[in-house]
């Protein structure tokens, strides 16, 4: 990494530790941490190895073998993100990811939630904690930045699709707030869910049914 780069990023994050037997978990968007760039607003463009952590909703970058997470201090002054081929942008105190952009412009919020594996009980049943309280548990230990948990934890995600048009932004969280967006096109949505076996989960299948609305007369 870069001297500059180095001071950047180190004056605006947190350090994260783990020492506890873990397993992998998918919190975090990408599989894997790749090579991406920090567009600032002033045209300054930091490289790094990054990744979208949505347990925690910040951008992560890895420097050695830690990963730290861009803080307050520097989002106002990120105009882009961009990792491979991936787009993320700065809107309502949190990143969304640019999937489709014609006369109006797609965007996914990622976000997941760790579920307490919960105390013994007397009677060898467990009872669930807050997920507030799991999420403090993981983030004062530090693992909330890793892309390992303790293997008793389980991750719920959650997307939730934006539709930008006339500079208005509408949200969906689930396929009939999706197809309630385009009311107006009932028919060719039926037709396209025909024929396609569509995973609201899957933001390439939900950018791919936007578009085929879109370019429909």
């Amino acid at each position: 990494m870069k001297p500059a780069l180095f001071a950047f990023f180190l004056c605006f994050s947190v350090a994260l530790s783990a020492q506890t037997k873990t397993f992998k978990l998918s919190h975090y968007v990408l599989p894997e941490f790749a090579p991406g760039t920090v567009l600032m607003k002033n045209g300054e463009q930091n490289k790094a190895l990054l990744n979208y952590n949505s347990l925690s909703e910040e951008m992560v970058f890895q420097d050695g073998e830690g990963k730290k997470a861009i803080v307050d201090a520097q989002l106002e002054r990120i105009d882009t993100v961009y990792i491979k081929n991936r787009k993320f942008f700065r809107m309502d105190g949190t990143f969304y990811e640019l999937l489709h952009k014609s006369s109006v412009e797609l965007y996914a919020e990622y976000q997941c939630t760790a579920q307490n594996p919960g105390k013994p009980t007397a009677f060898g049943q467990t009872s669930q904690t807050s997920s507030n309280e799991s999420y403090t548990w993981l983030e004062l230990g530090g693992r909330v930045y890793d892309l390992e948990l303790p293997s008793d934890y389980k991750i719920k995600t959650h997307i939730t699709y934006w539709l930008k048009k006339d500079g208005k932004l509408e949200k969906a969280k689930n396929l009939n707030q999706l197809k309630k967006l385009y009311s107006a096109k009932k028919d060719e949505t039926k037709t396209y869910l025909k024929k396609h076996d569509l995973e609201f989960d899957n933001p390439e299948q939900v950018a791919q049914m936007v578009q085929f609305l879109e370019s429909a007369p």
